[in-house]
């Protein structure tokens, strides 16, 4: 698969569909690489007429990696997502990212509003006048040790990861995150990536005020069991962009397990058709 020069640094992605349909950019969330949107998610948008790009972020998967004194900030990486559609000569898109995706996102929204045709956040915050949870820096603070090895134990390490990741009133498929994972730590994994794009968040202050000022149409997806960005942060993102739509997946943590991807990707789908419509 191919890679490009965006924003000086090489970014790796995957394009999906007819290019002549409405472009997509999917932008994967910490630590995280592009098939991080499983491929069964991917193909139901592109069933759906629209142009797919999944790409892996700075410092993950075939994306250029970076050594632990060199700092960056999400607008670094918002950048990089405006680099990328440079680079592929895609003037306007309809941006969707989870979690720190989502925040990544936001900020392009923010800064480059003629570039982004809608927005669709999932699982994502506002960024950091949020409350502090104890709960979730020990799960942060987990995903960065992780050794993204390829032999069992690690793996297994991972799985359990997401196990704590996920809604609990639903039955956790342990065999899917297992190939999941085994996938991800077998693709190209970076263990400082979880650390390098934690450190970016924190140097990165609140969006909230400056949702505010979003006028393009904008989609909230948000798990009511997110035991990382709890529901409360999703409705908190949804209030504070005008006109934005939340939709709440039942049963539904901080992962996107089979279970949930036709639900959301419906609702994606549906949302940049309606968008278009509107635009017109």
């Amino acid at each position: 698969m191919p890679s490009t020069l965006a924003n000086r640094i090489s970014i790796w992605y995957e394009a999906l569909g007819d290019p002549a349909g409405p472009p997509v950019l999917l932008v994967m969330g910490q630590g995280a690489q592009a098939t991080g949107w499983p491929a069964p998610f991917c193909q139901a948008l592109v069933a759906a007429g629209l142009f797919v790009i999944r790409y892996d972020n700075r410092d993950v998967g075939y994306s250029t990696w970076f050594a632990d004194g060199e700092a960056y900030t999400l607008e670094d990486m918002a950048a990089d997502a405006v680099g990328l559609l440079d680079a592929l000569g895609i003037e306007r898109c309809h941006l969707v990212g989870a979690s720190l995706g989502g925040a990544i996102a936001q900020l392009v929204a923010i800064a480059h509003p003629g570039r982004v045709l809608s927005l669709t956040s999932i699982m994502a915050s506002a960024g950091r006048d949020t409350p502090a949870d104890g709960g979730r820096e020990a799960l942060l603070d987990r995903f960065e040790r992780e050794r993204l090895a390829s032999d069992a134990e690690a793996i297994e390490e991972s799985v359990e990861s997401w196990r704590m990741c996920a809604a609990k009133s639903q039955p956790f498929d342990a065999e899917w995150w297992r190939e999941f994972v085994t996938d991800q730590h077998r693709r190209r994994p970076n263990p400082r990536a979880n650390a390098h794009h934690r450190r970016a968040m924190e140097r990165s202050g609140s969006r909230l005020a400056s949702l505010a000022g979003i006028s393009t149409a904008a989609l909230v997806i948000h798990g009511d069991e997110d035991p990382l960005v709890p529901l409360s942060e999703g409705e908190a993102v949804a209030r504070a962009i005008p006109g934005a739509r939340l939709h709440v997946v039942r049963g539904m943590g901080h992962e996107l397990p089979p279970r949930v991807l036709t639900e959301i990707a419906a609702a994606i789908a549906g949302f940049i058709q309606e968008a278009a419509r509107s635009a017109r």
